[in-house]
């Protein structure tokens, strides 16, 4: 298998702690074919999980997009509307899922598969019409913008964000409270578009709608693993295991124990799962690796830091200097001080309270429209994008200076 998996090639883009069970629903999602036109649709074949690392098969996207565009200059708008369609469904799931069934997480599993299948082209869609645009002399972060108003626009308007926002923290069926702390006024800086270039309309609407579905995929998903909850526990008791033991089963493995009403999975691989695993789908097919022979594939695929000088890409400008603290995930924050850097893989909207306190933002990810890279500008913060290793280079309380002018991350 290490071969076969070798042998493919992989784009990385996030890394993303969660359970077992909402890492397998995602795989099998990306890899739904998606008509973008009437004559060209995207199939990914080969989708994985190297446990927390999220890497995907290679494809021409260049190509496939400027046919795509070639063909129907529109077609981003025509996704936009599939995708709106999705939004009325993921609330009736919602209201289902008050009343926990088998066929309610059969309902939400559905329903998050018709959502994911979408980030399949989500980059890939702001990385090139991004490019084109600066290929034509455009200032693309002039453009950088969701297509329309997000649900986490609204979180400091709220005079009730923990009941309006509970979902804000869960990611990948891991729950965490809104707290207190998660409560700040944010002081976005509101971005006077410029006015549109003649003839490049269809590549800054497909830019907006790519930002727009990656940020919009995310909220509508996180809504849907916060109200999941309940039924998962209801099921989980059912069949007889605890929360976490159910989410470390796959949906067919679920549905086949409660029809047989008998184990199908040993302890012993449930413990194997916790431990460390390897999931995805290799030419169509499901696989599933545990344990030992998981954290092999783990090592062989783990990028070894480079502790020369970062590259990165310059998202915000600015000069700031503060402590690194390194966040894997917000529930990190503990001693996250207002001034400090925040550095990390990828901000998510559950970011925004640290964000706003940040003096600077570094992430290893993301491109110029990426959420790091929006909300920067937005908040006026010097932030370096797309670094591959600041989270493995970087220590944390070291006293660094962000030179977001002429991209430089250098230590005191």
């Amino acid at each position: 298998m290490l071969q076969k998996l070798k042998s493919i090639k992989w784009e990385k883009r996030v890394t993303r702690n969660g359970h077992f069970q909402p890492k397998v629903i995602l795989t099998q999602a990306e890899t739904i074919p998606l008509q973008l036109t009437q004559s060209i649709k995207v199939h990914i074949k080969n989708s994985i999980w190297i446990h927390n690392v999220k890497l995907y098969e290679i494809l021409p996207w260049e190509s496939i997009f400027t046919l795509a565009f070639t063909e129907d200059k529109s077609f981003p708008l025509k996704i936009m509307d599939e995708f709106d369609q999705l939004t009325i469904k993921v609330e009736n799931v919602i209201n289902l899922l008050m009343n926990p069934s088998l066929l309610h997480f059969k309902l939400y599993v559905d329903v998050l598969k018709k959502i994911q299948k979408y980030y399949t082209i989500a980059v890939p869609l702001t990385n090139y019409c991004e490019n084109e645009l600066i290929k034509k002399n455009i200032n693309a972060n002039d453009f950088a913008k969701p297509f329309k108003e997000l649900d986490i626009d609204t979180f400091s308007d709220s005079s009730d964000p923990k009941n309006d926002f509970p979902w804000l923290k869960t990611f990948y069926n891991i729950i965490e409270p809104v707290t207190n702390e998660d409560i700040v006024n944010q002081k976005i800086r509101k971005t006077i578009i410029p006015s549109i270039p003649k003839n490049e309309e269809h590549l800054i609407t497909g830019l907006q709608i790519g930002i727009f579905l990656r940020n919009r995929i995310k909220e509508l998903s996180q809504k849907l693993w916060f109200h999941i909850d309940k039924t998962s526990i209801f099921l989980a008791e059912k069949i007889g295991l605890t929360k976490e033991e159910f989410f470390l089963l796959t949906v067919n493995e679920v549905k086949q124990i409660i029809k047989q009403k008998k184990p199908l999975v040993s302890r012993e691989e449930l413990v194997k799962r916790q431990q460390c695993f390897v999931v995805g789908k290799i030419d169509n097919k499901l696989i599933i690796i545990s344990g030992d022979e998981a954290k092999s594939l783990v090592n062989s695929f783990e990028s070894k830091p480079d502790l020369k000088i970062m590259k990165g890409t310059i998202a915000c400008q600015g000069i700031a200097k503060g402590k690194v603290k390194i966040i894997h995930s917000p529930k990190d924050k503990l001693n996250f001080n207002k001034g400090d850097i925040l550095v990390t893989t990828m901000t998510t909207p559950d970011f925004l309270p640290l964000m706003a306190k940040a003096t600077a933002i570094i992430t290893d990810e993301g491109g110029l429209s990426c959420h790091a890279a929006i909300v920067s500008r937005e908040l006026n913060i010097p932030c370096i994008i797309g670094t591959s290793n600041a989270t493995k280079v970087l220590k944390n309380n070291q006293e660094i200076i962000v030179d977001a002018i002429k991209n430089q991350i250098t230590t005191q």
